[in-house]
């Protein structure tokens, strides 16, 4: 490599570009690299910055070759054909390109040049995506995004003048084509499109403008969540994965300043990164500066060390505890999908306390998750205060110790609530019916917390209507209102009845899902199913009500931490020693009447005690 790449000046905001030579397709790949630096002043640096995904290197005896100068560097195939397509028959260009420009053998100046990716790519005159080569349809394909683009609002995705040929299904399945390159799935190519100045977009020899797809992403959004008037055609909803991907790409190059640096991660987490350590290391420019580290995000630093100490690292800096939200628990019918994806299934230890971001959950999933996880703003259950965190060693962390108060233990728990998707009448009738709701609703519930039963019950599992219609930008409501509560009641009557008839009645009725139920009632639908998927309900020895994880099992205890928006629910380790008391974090949960400071207020009078609860 030393014959390949001169030393860069560490400090000085230099990069290498690849000066791309004049050719034919078929022609030998021949470049030369050049030094410059992003802070030189006067005339800025014009170059393209080439937006791919790696690839496997080639298999065969005679890979795919690269000539620098007098040198030779392997390349993948992926770059090969990028290279190639993009090469000029007439005149040089100018890229820069990772895997050329940076020399991936020397750590100290890959650390160095991943913490100026933002740069690169924002200094960039254009971002120039390749997708691969192109899908069958593609001039089809072009052909819908840009009807979509040149029509109004209100014209559906089912109408024959908008779609490239028939049926809608063939249509929807080449649109999915094109949105299914691995280039969407990739860790590091959302922040080279999210901070570029322009976009290409590449597949083939073909071209692409991107504001033909936010376009597209803004119609897509439009007729299927706000409208919900194209669900039911064929092929639209096989695009959700796809659309998602996209949108949010879209949706940080327009909201930049207003996100949090959990947000883009966890909306992230489902793209696929090679390199563990590129799960987080991956987003390094998109945070405010005090989030990312780069002494913390270091390529000579194993997955679970860099994950563990930027845990703690976010703790400190954001001054809560809403990362321990981001821990995902598998519910038992995706456990073993998981589990293929999971840090464990490649050699990661983590401790409970530390996010796994290796997993790769599907894409409703982390849209659920990101429901849950938005309604923090809602919550405040040690209410007015910090954390008070303590690290066994702050180089090579195992263990945290922070201070809380435990409230209670659980007593038992019922049946988990299920799939994202699946009809939740029949988990409900079982939760109301083992809490004792229908049996006694005006029983009084917590004397501490006040109200019946039924109140609690509806409080535990219904966030309110608001978070579903609500743009999921803005800010949330603070509670669920009255008009919240009597829609919950209509939706709740309107499925008994629906219930009753279809197993007395002569006539089943239709399926009243949340997709046909329309209008208050089918929202409260869409609201419950989402807060309560991967949960279970449980009640605790003093009588609470709540959700937590699957996990979650008789004799947890149910603690509220400082600076924590939610109560947690913990187990207690297996320890050497009585003394030695430690525990696993199950997850977080929701418990009426802890929500909202009231056990910190139980601190204050008296009636619990702080003490310290180490992790592991």
């Amino acid at each position: 490599m030393d014959e390949i790449y001169r030393s860069l000046e560490l400090g000085a905001n230099q990069i290498r570009l690849l000066i791309l030579h004049p050719g034919k397709y078929e022609d030998k790949l021949n470049a030369d690299l050049r030094v410059a630096s992003l802070a030189s002043k006067g005339k800025s640096v014009e170059y393209d910055a080439l937006s791919y995904v790696w690839g496997k290197n080639s298999s065969e005896p005679d890979p795919p070759q690269l000539n620098l100068g007098d040198a030779e560097l392997e390349i993948t195939p992926n770059l090969d054909q990028a290279l190639r397509n993009l090469r000029d028959e007439h005149q040089s260009r100018t890229f820069w390109v990772d895997a050329v420009c940076i020399n991936q053998k020397n750590i100290n100046e890959r650390n160095q040049q991943v913490a100026m990716m933002r740069t690169i790519y924002e200094k960039a005159m254009r971002v120039v995506v390749w997708l691969g080569p192109a899908t069958e349809h593609m001039a089809a394909v072009i052909s819908f995004f840009e009807r979509i683009q040149k029509s109004s609002w209100n014209v559906h995705w089912r109408e024959s003048f908008i779609l490239p040929f028939s049926p809608p299904g063939t249509a929807f399945a080449a649109i999915h084509a094109f949105l299914d390159s691995p280039w969407w799935k990739r860790t590091w190519t959302f922040q080279e499109a999210a901070v570029a100045r322009d976009i290409l977009l590449r597949i083939g020899n073909v071209s692409l403008q991107w504001n033909l797809l936010e376009s597209t992403i803004e119609s897509y959004r439009s007729h299927k969540d706000i409208q919900r008037c194209c669900c039911g055609v064929r092929g639209m909803q096989e695009l959700f994965g796809p659309m998602q991907n996209l949108e949010e790409i879209a949706e940080y190059r327009k909201n930049r300043s207003r996100l949090d640096v959990l947000d883009f991660i966890s909306w992230n987490r489902h793209r696929d990164a090679t390199d563990p350590r590129d799960k987080i290391i991956g987003f390094v420019g998109l945070g405010s500066p005090g989030m990312f580290d780069m002494a913390l995000l270091d390529y000579e630093l194993p997955a679970d060390r860099i994950y563990r100490r930027w845990t703690i690292h976010l703790i400190n800096q954001m001054q809560n505890l809403n990362i321990f939200s981001h821990i995902l628990q598998p519910d038992h019918e995706s456990a073993s999908q998981w589990a293929a994806t999971s840090a464990a299934a490649k050699g990661i230890d983590l401790p409970s306390w530390v996010p796994d971001w290796v997993q790769t959950p599907d894409y409703e999933t982390v849209d659920i998750v990101q429901y849950q996880i938005r309604l923090l703003e809602r919550f405040n259950a040690a209410e007015r205060t910090r954390p008070y965190l303590s690290v066994d060693d702050m180089d090579d962390p195992k263990e945290i110790t922070l201070s809380g108060t435990l409230v209670d233990k659980v007593a038992f728990v019922l049946d988990p609530a299920g799939q994202p998707l699946e009809d939740r009448v029949p988990t409900i009738f079982d939760w109301r019916r083992d809490t004792g709701v229908d049996e006694d609703p005006s029983r009084p519930y917590v004397p501490r917390v006040g109200g019946t039963i039924f109140d609690a019950f509806w409080g535990a599992i219904f966030p309110g209507a608001e978070t579903i219609m609500s743009n999921f930008r803005l800010p949330l409501p603070l509670k669920p209102s009255m008009s919240d509560r009597l829609l919950h009641d209509q939706w709740w009557w309107t499925r008994v009845k629906h219930q009753y008839e279809f197993q007395y009645g002569d006539n089943p009725p239709h399926s009243t899902s949340y997709t046909t139920l329309g209008g208050g009632p089918g929202i409260i639908e869409v609201s419950i199913s989402r807060f309560t998927a991967g949960k279970r309900m449980f009640v605790t020895e003093q009588g609470y009500f709540g959700l937590a994880p699957e996990a979650a099992v008789e004799g947890d205890q149910v603690v509220v931490l400082l600076g924590g928006r939610m109560p947690l629910v913990i187990r207690q380790a297996e320890a050497e020693s009585p003394e030695l008391r430690k525990f696993k974090l199950v997850g977080t949960c929701n418990v009426h009447g802890l929500m909202d400071g009231e056990a910190i207020e139980m601190v204050e009078d008296g009636d619990l005690q702080l003490e310290d609860f180490t992790l592991i």
